[in-house]
């Protein structure tokens, strides 16, 4: 349904968020689209795990600064050394560094 890019993107991963138990991974997609994207991992999740998703993007403008890009989702698949999310909604959350200044960020 939607264009899969072949990109790697750093990415802050919650799992069970605000959860007990809820572990954070630091990750790297292999590929995105605006409904998902596949994370390299040897953490297994099984189908239907919550997860947050966060992509710290650097802009191409000035103030050159990051914008963090929040998604939540559910883990869909899971094979060796790697994992699939797919996104609860097309629109993400988006902060800018202004933003982050004055309000903490879930």
């Amino acid at each position: 349904m939607y264009k899969r890019l072949h990109i790697v993107l750093p990415a802050i991963v919650a799992v069970n968020p605000a959860e007990q138990g809820e572990r954070i991974l630091l990750l790297r997609t292999t590929d995105i689209s605006a409904a998902g994207a596949m994370f390299c991992s040897e953490e297994f999740l099984s189908p239907d795990t919550p997860v947050k998703v966060v992509f710290l993007l650097k802009r191409r403008t000035p103030p050159k600064k990051k914008l963090k890009v929040i998604f939540s989702g559910k883990v869909i698949r899971c094979e060796p050394g790697r994992f699939a999310v797919a996104f609860d909604e097309v629109n993400p959350i988006i902060i800018t560094p202004e933003e982050t200044t004055s309000q903490t960020a879930d």
